[in-house]
């Protein structure tokens, strides 16, 4: 299996940071969905596009500042707060629009070649909603899991100029294999790549680091 040798790394991290009093509940797959519940509850009403339309400005912004507390707090944040209103409604009753494909949606957002719908409303903030929208399904994209999926080389193999849904998609797929080789959510899995600290990973040889094709 391609992805063995960044499972068992992340899996001994997930070991250890479970053997500390400090970090074991939260690493508690029961009360980590639990969190995740809870943070779902809260914004449930608002993750339709009738719904999206209908909720006003300072409720939209506290979405995104706070889109998932179950997740690292510096997912969602960026947007402006004199961020065009009614720009900002039509960019997430797009993306929670699951009518329409994934693909589309994204592409739409962020458009290919450059340019956004909204400024500020990046990868983290996008994958971090659509995660809350259907946890099983979304993984999130940021730059430190990026980063760390990339050293652990099973970063899929992209054009260099690839669309943000593309991209996405691409590597949706890697986290999806590697929570369920885990045993653990994808929430949970992003919780664990920003636990993971540069020093293990500088001594982590990835057998293929940076040219693995996501097939």
């Amino acid at each position: 299996m391609a992805d063995e040798p960044a499972v068992q790394f992340l899996r001994s991290v997930l070991t250890r940071l479970r053997s500390q009093p400090w970090e074991r509940d939260h690493f508690d797959l029961s009360r980590d969905r639990t969190a995740g519940e809870d943070a779902r509850t809260r914004v449930a009403t608002m993750l339709t596009p009738e719904r999206v339309r209908g909720t006003d400005r300072d409720a939209l912004l506290g979405l995104l500042r706070d889109v998932n507390q179950h997740n690292h707090p510096g997912n969602g944040r960026g947007v402006p707060k004199d961020v065009d209103t009614t720009g900002l409604r039509e960019a997430l009753a797009l993306l929670v629009d699951e009518r329409l494909p994934l693909g589309e949606r994204l592409d739409r957002l962020r458009p290919p070649g450059g340019g956004t719908m909204v400024k500020g409303f990046g990868p983290s903030a996008i994958t971090s909603v659509l995660h809350l929208i259907d946890p099983a399904r979304y993984g999130i994209l940021n730059g430190t899991s990026e980063g760390v999926l990339r050293r652990l080389g099973v970063y899929p193999e992209l054009p260099r100029a690839a669309s943000l849904a593309v991209r996405y998609e691409a590597v949706n797929r890697v986290l999806l294999r590697l929570a369920s080789a885990l045993g653990i959510d994808l929430g949970l899995l992003d919780d664990l790549l920003w636990r993971v600290q540069p020093r293990a990973l500088s001594d982590f040889a990835a057998p293929q680091a940076h040219a693995r094709r996501d097939r």
